[in-house]
């Protein structure tokens, strides 16, 4: 008798142990569903990102090109006005010339050689005598007049001249420039307002990316909540069904509880317990866990001999809970009649207890610490979704 009851024990920690495979299982599932809406919304956001950036550039090109407009615009002025400059300084320094000149014939030919003119006049000797001595007297004063006034300016004559070839040396220069940067003052405005009509298109162009991201976000939720709900269907039917049997804070060392019971190590599940928190205690639990799943793969890769009938009563208690949740998930998917068919197809194929077993031997390989990992990932995932569908969102 007590054999027997072992026998069940054993029966419904592996049937629990298929249900937590096939929870991991719809995760696996879910995975490859999301896949492609992330992969398509990771390149929506690498567009996005580089969106952004050819729109900083044209910004930034849009600033650049501003500053060379205002630089050819300084440079058109400050070309004009030193040309202009220029051609005053030069003026004024002929005019000084030409004054100091009018100045010096002045005092020769009114003050001094007037005299002389007219001693000319009289035809006398005395007078002829004198106007020549006038004559040269004149022109050595005016050459002292003029050698006076260029000795007194020779610097800024020299300065003025050579400031007067340089600028006419520059000449080809300053028409090469004047006319560039009038190019520039032409063509720029032109550039900017194009660049700047550009703005508005990469604005738009993030704003549609943007739009199809929520689509598939939308798409995406709907593809996954078949999967979560299939997985939350075996998961309230595990705990209807094992609760009683093994307290589900302990489902996550199902393994080491499995393998003690039939390595004859405990007779019990009490006794298992208390091995199992012993070898927690001691810090080996992990330990004994990765031990324990290593001699449940090879059990499951045999096959089930002596627990097959108790198994397949086990599975059928199983599958049978599982319809009945999934019947309550179509309820809750009312409004998703495309949900609900991929639900019931997917329910129709767990309501089999030979497809339990076939999840128990694909996940046969994976510890029963993993599994619980899977579960409790899928169990957060229908969680939130009831959550939002609470809030209609």
């Amino acid at each position: 008798m007590l054999e027997n009851s072992k026998q069940e024990l054993l029966a419904d920690l592996y049937t629990l142990r298929a249900g937590f495979s096939v929870i991991s299982q719809e995760k696996d599932k879910r995975a490859r569903t999301v896949a492609p809406f992330d992969k398509k919304r990771a390149e929506y956001e690498e567009y996005i990102r580089q969106n952004a950036k050819k729109r900083e550039k044209n910004l930034a090109e849009i600033s650049k090109k501003e500053g060379a407009l205002s630089d050819a615009r300084e440079e058109a002025k400050s070309c004009a006005a030193g040309y202009l400059w220029a051609g005053i300084g030069l003026f004024l320094l002929v005019l000084a010339i030409y004054a100091g000149v009018i100045v010096g014939l002045y005092f020769t030919v009114v003050k001094l050689m007037k005299p002389m003119v007219v001693l000319m006049i009289t035809n006398s000797s005395e007078g002829m005598g004198k106007s020549i001595g006038f004559f040269f007297l004149g022109i050595l004063i005016f050459a002292v007049v003029i050698g006076a006034f260029i000795g007194i300016i020779k610097e800024d004559i020299k300065g003025g001249f050579e400031f007067a070839l340089d600028k006419f040396d520059d000449y080809s220069i300053y028409k090469d420039s004047k006319k560039d940067s009038k190019k520039l003052c032409s063509s720029l405005p032109r550039e900017i307002a194009s660049m700047r009509d550009m703005t508005p298109l990469f604005d738009k162009k993030e704003q549609t990316a943007k739009g199809e991201i929520s689509k598939l976000d939308v798409e995406r939720k709907t593809a996954e909540r078949v999967h979560i709900a299939a997985a939350d269907s075996v998961y309230r039917a595990l705990l209807d069904n094992f609760s009683g049997v093994l307290d589900p804070r302990d489902w996550g060392d199902i393994d080491y509880i499995i393998y003690t019971l039939e390595t004859r190590r405990a007779d019990s599940l009490k006794e298992a317990l208390q091995q199992t928190d012993m070898e927690r205690r001691k810090n080996e639990i992990v330990q004994a866990i990765g031990v324990a799943a290593q001699y449940i793969s090879a059990t499951i890769s045999r096959g089930f001999a002596s627990l097959q009938n108790s198994m397949n009563d086990s599975f059928r208690r199983l599958s049978a809970q599982i319809q009945h949740n999934a019947e309550m998930q179509h309820r809750a998917l009312a409004s998703q009649n495309a949900a609900i068919a991929s639900l019931s197809e997917r329910v129709s194929a767990l309501n089999k207890p030979a497809d339990l077993g076939y999840a128990l031997q694909a996940k046969a390989d994976t510890s029963s610490t993993k599994l619980l990992e899977d579960v409790h990932y899928m169990r957060t995932l229908a969680e939130n979704a009831e959550v939002r569908r609470r809030n209609n969102l």
